[in-house]
């Protein structure tokens, strides 16, 4: 399995720096499924800090909308983008940047 080239990598990452990481998927992307990429990190052996739950994004006509879902492991968190292909930015640019804001401004997931 390619992906199992990759564990090494994460496995230093996790041990060897204090890098949180923040792994995401648009949960309609056909190229790399997001369940796959699940699956992948699920391989690590990392424990859950919290299980699935949704994240917001602010919808410029209708406001706060479920941007996606959300799992936290020690370290790696796992985010869907609800409606998006394989290129968050390009196919939902308010949640990429929703996310991003998130995660880097407000330390969330």
């Amino acid at each position: 399995n390619p992906g199992d080239l990759m564990v090494p990598y994460f496995e230093t990452f996790i041990n060897e720096t204090d890098w949180r990481m923040l792994i995401w998927s648009g949960d309609a992307d056909a190229a790399v499924p997001y369940i796959g990429t699940q699956r992948w990190i699920e391989c690590l052996g990392r424990p859950v800090a919290q299980d699935w739950a949704p994240w917001y994004t602010d919808d410029a006509t209708f406001g706060p909308q479920v941007g996606g879902m959300v799992k936290v492991f020690d370290r790696i968190s796992f985010l869907t983008v609800k409606g998006c292909g394989h290129t968050v930015q390009t196919y939902c640019p308010q949640q990429g940047y929703d996310y991003y804001h998130q995660w880097l401004t407000l330390g969330q997931f």
